[in-house]
């Protein structure tokens, strides 16, 4: 017997196996580069329901803050006395940090109560939809993400027929098997050019 972790038999007769015991492999952490964590950023950011949601979700903040302003400029103890304590307060309820002073009126605990549940809804559920998204991009299906190129929603058109083949005609089956031996034509031809 060695003295390290691994143990040979020898054979005595014929048929007997050898035995060894395998040192087990330390994972390595590897850290993403400058180069692949902006190629990260850009598939979460154009790839995914993030570069859609964004926007709604900044026109939509701004006008609940202008009609939270609106309600409770003015009013009695209320803390909001400019527009920037109302878009702050607005960020607070869509976020559900929960550090906003309290509406004082009546129409400023509705718009609240109504922007905390949108915002909340619209704020999480855009993070949770482009990390989803982004996983889900091998295999996701031209429906998911309608952003993308001609090219990426073509291969995303492929990969919804090929989990639905027992569906198709064979006219049908007959493009699906052209269209596809087209894209991998192409990307041979591409990847062979010398540069």
């Amino acid at each position: 017997m060695q003295a390290s972790n691994q143990e040979e038999l020898r054979t005595i007769l014929p048929g007997d196996r050898v035995i060894r015991i395998k040192r087990k492999r330390r994972l390595r952490l590897r850290l993403l580069s400058w180069r692949e964590l902006i190629g990260v950023i850009k598939e979460v950011v154009f790839e995914t329901p993030f570069f859609v949601m964004v926007p709604i979700l900044l026109v939509l903040l701004l006008l609940f803050s202008a009609g939270l302003y609106f309600a409770e400029n003015g009013a009695v103890g209320s803390n909001v006395h400019s527009y920037g304590e109302a878009l702050w307060d607005g960020v607070v309820l869509m976020t559900t940090a929960g550090t906003m002073s309290e509406p004082v009126t009546a129409i400023g605990h509705v718009l609240g109560a109504i922007w905390t549940i949108a915002g909340c809804m619209l704020f999480y559920g855009t993070i949770i939809a482009s990390a989803s998204a982004y996983f889900l991009l091998p295999i996701s299906s031209y429906f998911l993400l309608p952003r993308r190129g001609s090219h990426a929603k073509l291969v995303g058109t492929i990969q919804y027929n090929f989990g639905r083949l027992e569906e198709l005609s064979l006219k049908d089956l007959e493009a699906l098997k052209n269209e596809t031996i087209s894209i991998i034509d192409a990307t041979i031809q591409r990847c062979t050019k010398p540069e």
